[in-house]
C-alpha cells in the first residue's frame, strides 16, 4: 500500500464521517425547533395542583390551604363549591373534636379528684401515679 493512497482514504473517511456528523447537527437542531414549537406552556388553571404538591400546603389546617388555592387561582375562576363545602366541614369537626378532647380532659380531671377524695390521699390531686393509665389496663376488664 502506498502511503498516499493510505492518505486519500483517510482524508475520504474523516470527511465522510464530519459530513455524517454535520447532517446530524442539523437534524438535531431542526428536531429540537419543532419540538419547543409544539410545546404548550402550562395553564394557569394547573397552578392549584402546583400549590397543593408543597409542604407548607399539607402542614396546614383546612381553612389556611383553601386560602392558598385562592391565592394561585386565575381571575375569574371561583373555587369549586364542593371544595369550600369540604373545608368549612373540616373546620367544624376539627373545633368539636378539640371541645369533645377538653371535656375529656376535665372528666379524667374531676374522675381524679373524686377518686383522691374517696381514698383519703394525702398526695397532689393531679397525681398520676395510682390511677390506670390506657398503658397498663387490661384489654378486657372482666378480666382484671
Amino acid at each position: 500500500m502506498k502511503p498516499v493512497q493510505f492518505a486519500l482514504e483517510t482524508t475520504t473517511t474523516i470527511k465522510t464521517v464530519g459530513a455524517v456528523l454535520v447532517l446530524f447537527g442539523i437534524g438535531l437542531a431542526v428536531f429540537t425547533y419543532y419540538y419547543w414549537k409544539s410545546a404548550r406552556p402550562e395553564p394557569e388553571a394547573l397552578a392549584p395542583l402546583e400549590v397543593m404538591s408543597a409542604k407548607k400546603f399539607a402542614t396546614t389546617d383546612p381553612l389556611n390551604q383553601q386560602r392558598l388555592l385562592d391565592e394561585v387561582r386565575p381571575e375569574g375562576m371561583a373555587a369549586p363549591r364542593e371544595t369550600v363545602r369540604m373545608a368549612m366541614h373540616a373546620v367544624v369537626m376539627a373545633t368539636q373534636a378539640e371541645k369533645i378532647e377538653a371535656a375529656r380532659i376535665a372528666a379524667e380531671r374531676e374522675e381524679r379528684e373524686r377518686l383522691a377524695a374517696e381514698f383519703g390521699d394525702d398526695h397532689d390531686s393531679d397525681s398520676d401515679d395510682d390511677l390506670p393509665t390506657r398503658a397498663n389496663a387490661p384489654i378486657d376488664p372482666l378480666l382484671g
